[in-house]
Formats: structure tokens, C-alpha cells, sequence
């Protein structure tokens, strides 16, 4: 495993990072935020870090499961759920937006493995 992923639950929903259009994977899209673990890097120490960097965040994480994406190649992700109270709270480091989605609008999410992986992690 060399990545992780988190998701950050807002009220009835999660907070989703949309890339801009220099993202190597999935540009201009809606997705869930994550990134590589460095060399001798923990994956919680990742999340945090990650968390830190895409979010400006520092809320408790929990690891939940090992999840395994059917990208080209399949990737294998640590996956830790968070949560926040304020959306005001954000300061996003990285991508151009973000925006919360329920398990009713995961359909405007575009790319099939995401949302799929979604709905398993957040069994919706």
C-alpha cells in the first residue's frame, strides 16, 4: 500500500475535493481527497498530513478499511473517516473547490470507481 484516502463527513453528507486540470488522475473532477504515503511514513501519520495540506484540517481521523480501487492498476487505499461541524473551517490547500454531497448526489460524481468506492466505504 502507498497511498491513502480519508473522507470528512459534514451533517448528512461528505465533503469532495473538485480537482483543477493539472492533476496527473482525474482532473476537473469531483473525488475524494488522499494522497501518497511518503517513504517511512505510517498511513495515519499520511492522513493527517494530507489532511493538513488539501483541507487545512486537524480533526480526529479513524482508520475504517483497506480499500481496493479497480484503477489501471488497481490501487489498494488505507481509508480513515473523519468529520466536521463548520465548513468554515476549510482551507483549501489544493484542488479549485469544494463541496458537500449526499448519498443522493454521489450520481454527479463522474468517475464509476470513486463513487462506487464511496458507497461501499460510507455504506450508502
Amino acid at each position: 500500500m502507498n497511498a491513502i484516502l480519508y473522507i470528512i463527513k459534514y451533517k448528512d453528507g461528505i465533503v469532495l475535493q473538485k480537482r483543477d486540470s493539472t492533476y496527473p488522475r482525474f482532473p476537473n473532477q469531483w473525488t475524494t481527497m488522499g494522497g501518497a504515503i511518503e517513504e517511512g511514513e505510517e498511513p495515519t501519520i499520511a492522513a493527517y498530513r494530507e489532511l493538513k495540506e488539501e483541507l487545512g484540517l486537524e480533526v480526529p481521523l479513524t482508520f475504517v478499511t483497506n480499500h481496493v480501487y479497480n484503477f489501471e492498476p488497481p490501487e489498494t487505499l488505507a481509508v480513515f473517516i473523519g468529520e466536521i461541524d463548520d465548513l468554515s473551517k476549510i482551507s483549501l490547500g489544493e484542488g479549485i473547490g469544494f463541496a458537500v454531497f449526499t448519498k443522493d448526489e454521489l450520481h454527479k460524481i463522474e468517475n464509476v470507481e470513486i463513487r462506487k468506492g464511496i458507497k461501499e466505504i460510507m455504506k450508502w
